[in-house]
């Protein structure tokens, strides 16, 4: 590939993913999966939650790993918008500890995957010539609705509104559909953070000309640093955040001079930058 002024800083930033990565795998993750098997907790529901969201993070923690060239640029920024909104998530656990939160955020996955199928079912009714074969689709959201009416289900979960409809969760599990709006409620940082972090992030994840259009090779390498970068800094975050809220900081070897020391190689990254 060829050199820019911003190619030293890519490959800083992709060393730092990759070395936490290494601890994570070594240190935090088999303390998380024994804890997984521990159903005497006190809080298993919430456990898990954090559990499953902190998961996906290594997942793609692993996945960083492969994505070592600057023509990667739209999966680095996938993988760093992902971990972003995956950390957040993990915020709002560590701030809001009330049961609604976690029984919304189990009871999300069915009720999404329930609104997909109908839509699906709907476009068949609507459209005679469609070739989609819905059995699938129909077996769901009878057998959702054989356990609670999904009306019911919402309503219990999400509340109703002053008309006594239910209040629908769209798009996301908190029934927060504005990213914008959850970092605000987190704190005045994650909001911050929202507002630099989240657009250059999503330029690269969707199809639009800004991410690409007019732009020379040193601009796109330094988005791409800069993801790797924020990608290293939010899976970081969430790891201290995951430790502290599950509670096993003691047992995790090393951890704040491992945290420490990341920090102080996130120094020397940025220390690099033309």
């Amino acid at each position: 590939m060829p050199i820019s002024p911003y190619t030293p800083f890519c490959n800083q930033c992709y060393d730092l993913v990759n070395k936490l990565r290494q601890y994570v795998f070594v240190e935090v993750h088999p303390k998380i999966l024994a804890l997984k098997e521990d159903k005497s907790r006190l809080n298993v529901k919430r456990d898990y939650s954090i559990f499953s969201l902190y998961l996906t993070i290594i997942a793609w923690l692993q996945t960083f790993e492969n994505l070592n060239h600057s023509y990667d640029c739209q999966a680095v920024g996938t993988g760093a918008r992902a971990i972003f909104e995956r950390y957040l998530d993990l915020k709002w656990f560590e701030k809001f500890t009330g049961p609604e939160w976690v029984e919304r955020y189990l009871t999300f996955p069915n009720v999404d995957r329930y609104l997909a199928c109908e839509k699906v079912v709907n476009h068949t009714k609507q459209n005679p010539a469609s070739k989609i074969n819905t059995k699938v689709h129909t077996d769901f959201i009878s057998t959702m609705d054989a356990r609670e009416p999904l009306e019911d289900l919402v309503s219990r979960v999400w509340g109703k509104k002053p008309d006594n409809t239910p209040c629908w969760p769209n798009f996301h599990w908190t029934g927060i559909k504005d990213l914008s709006k959850r970092a605000e409620a987190i704190g005045p940082d994650t909001l911050d953070e929202y507002r630099e972090l989240y657009p250059p992030m999503s330029w690269l994840v969707h199809s639009g000309p800004t991410a690409f259009l007019g732009r020379d090779f040193a601009e796109l390498e330094s988005m791409t640093g800069w993801c790797y970068f924020f990608a290293f800094q939010q899976a970081r975050n969430s790891t201290i955040v995951v430790v502290n809220m599950l509670g096993i900081k003691d047992s995790v070897a090393d951890f704040d001079k491992a945290m420490n020391q990341l920090w102080a190689w996130r120094a020397d990254a940025l220390a690099t930058l033309p």
